[in-house]
């Protein structure tokens, strides 16, 4: 079991952490502002359908 914390230093681990949290954070972000446009325009369901299956692809 000791092997697996070894592997990785502590700092890879947080970094690593910090890079899912900064990208999971932009992904929403980006979400949450499409919807927000499309709502202004009418094509809000069929715009947040397209960006949903854009940030499956990330």
């Amino acid at each position: 079991m000791k092997a697996l914390f070894i592997e990785l230093p502590p700092f890879e681990l947080y970094r690593q952490n910090y890079l899912a949290i900064q990208i999971e954070a932009k992904v929403k972000e980006v979400v949450c502002v499409s919807f927000i446009i499309g709502m202004k325009s009418n094509y809000s369901f069929g715009f947040l359908r397209y960006m949903t299956k854009m940030s499956g692809v990330i």
